[in-house]
């Protein structure tokens, strides 16, 4: 005959579905440190492997979030898996491109010599692109119009020189500044008076 069956219950892990999305910046500053990326924990995950872009470095491999220090990357793809001793997860990624201060090419357009308390006189720039703004400093005068935008109004004091700068600013910082020196003329002084001389009557070739 036969015996009574033996039995016991078998319960079959899958591995992990595929973690993400990835949340965080995608467009955070070149250099800046501690930038938090995270996912939500997935279901029957036992540990996370996290991978960055080249030239950065991050702290909290095996979690769902890790702070990146992106140093010089040029940045590129952040990637995570979800694992346990059944599998491992596709890697969702998140595309992330650093980026710095706005670099300030060109010259400033307008006139850099003029005339003592010349008011109104126009100085401008080409945009720059990732600039959210500019900042112009004036010496020997003042801006009157234009604000934090590329083109100004500058009201000139007495001289004799004056110069005007302009740096192109975002979130990352300011670009390194752009400089236009500016002459300003002088009304001229009085001639000085000679004085009265009695020459000859008929006398010729007098200076």
């Amino acid at each position: 005959g036969n015996s009574p069956d033996a039995c016991f219950d078998v319960t079959l892990d899958p591995a992990p579905d595929q973690a993400g999305p990835i949340t965080g910046p995608t467009d955070p500053c070149s250099g800046s440190t501690g930038v938090a990326y995270s996912i939500t924990a997935v279901p029957g995950a036992t540990n996370y492997t996290w991978t960055v872009p080249s030239g950065a470095t991050f702290t909290g491999q095996g979690s769902t979030s890790i702070l990146v220090d992106w140093g010089l990357s040029a940045g590129g793809d952040i990637c995570v898996t979800a694992e346990n001793p059944c599998g491992v997860s596709a890697p969702p990624c998140l595309m992330v491109t650093p980026f710095g201060p706005p670099v300030l090419t060109g010259a400033i357009a307008g006139n850099d010599v003029l005339c003592a308390n010349t008011t109104g006189e126009s100085y401008s720039i080409a945009g720059v692109a990732g600039a959210t703004g500019y900042t112009w400093t004036i010496t020997g005068g003042v801006q009157a119009s234009g604000g934090n935008s590329t083109a100004i109004t500058v009201d000139w004091g007495p001289g004799p020189n004056g110069e005007v700068c302009v740096t192109a600013d975002n979130v990352c910082g300011s670009s390194a500044p752009l400089c236009l020196s500016i002459t300003i003329d002088q009304i001229p002084a009085a001639p000085q008076q000679l004085p009265d001389e009695t020459i000859c009557a008929g006398a010729t070739n007098q200076i």
